[in-house]
């Protein structure tokens, strides 16, 4: 296996090992790809789909080694490594939010059409 496929793996092993909200993530992607596949989705939608939710994934990732490279440089509390600290993790929750808008477009359709489907 190439070497840049064994330390990207690793680092996923370690996010899932270590990191919360990758897994809340992972559990949300997993319900996202259900859901899909339950509404036969469209190719265009999945791409959407996928798309966002890498940007999420590969956000957290960043936000994740960066927290890590600022607490090694600095361990004490510091207004600038804090400044850091809190944009990489709203440039994941700023991910985060939009893939919710966009889940929320293609799926609301799909979802007001199944209960307009089973009205009494």
């Amino acid at each position: 296996m190439n070497i840049g496929f064994k330390y990207g793996f690793r680092g996923i092993r370690k996010m899932l090992s270590t990191e919360k909200n990758f897994k809340i993530h992972l559990f949300l992607f997993l319900l996202l790809v259900v859901a899909s596949l339950a509404f036969n989705i469209t190719r265009l939608e999945w791409c959407m789909v996928l798309l966002c939710s890498a940007l999420v994934f590969s956000l957290e990732m960043l936000n994740s080694a960066l927290e890590k490279i600022c607490d090694k440089i600095e361990p004490n509390q510091n207004a600038e490594i804090a400044w850091i600290k809190d944009v990489a993790a709203g440039a994941v929750l700023v991910a985060a939010i939009f893939s919710l808008v966009i889940a929320a477009l293609i799926f609301i359709p799909y979802i007001l059409e199944l209960c307009t489907t089973f009205e009494p």
